[in-house]
């Protein structure tokens, strides 16, 4: 899956760590939220999902369907974009909430790699009882990332 350049419009507060926009497809309006969590120095989880206004919560094992995933995915990179002009210093870690998001995640890496290490150096875990990330070879699988910007 190639990223397209188009995004949605994104709001945020003035840290730069949480994000909101919607999703406007064949379902209707679906508010997404991305939340760059503070894991401990420069260390951040990214936590991407639906919006539940009800828990006002992160739903992340919901599946949209709304038909602009490729819109969807492009407006999360832009996040880390502007996340990293905040906090340049950062790393991100990066695990979908089930195996196959996370294959998700590894496919669009790997199909935009000559533009994602133009600006982000990725490393990876290829198990999950590891801790030690090596820089990512497009050819093997991952269980979780780690992104700096360059």
């Amino acid at each position: 899956m190639q990223l397209q350049t188009e995004t949605y419009n994104l709001s945020s507060d003035t840290s730069q760590v949480v994000f909101t926009f919607f999703s406007i497809g064949r379902k209707g309006i679906i508010t997404k939220v991305v939340v760059y969590e503070h894991i401990n120095e420069n260390n951040f989880n990214l936590a991407f999902g639906d919006y539940n206004s009800v828990t006002q919560t992160i739903d992340d094992l919901s599946v949209s369907n709304n038909g602009d995933l490729s819109k969807v995915l492009a407006t999360v990179i832009k996040t880390m974009d502007m996340f990293f002009i905040k906090h340049p210093n950062a790393t991100i870690f990066l695990k979908g909430s089930t195996s196959t998001r996370t294959k998700l995640y590894q496919r669009i890496i790997t199909n935009n790699a000559k533009e994602v290490e133009k600006k982000y150096k990725i490393m990876g875990i290829e198990l999950e009882n590891e801790t030690n990330y090596l820089p990512i070879d497009f050819l093997k699988n991952y269980v979780q990332f780690c992104i700096k910007r360059i």
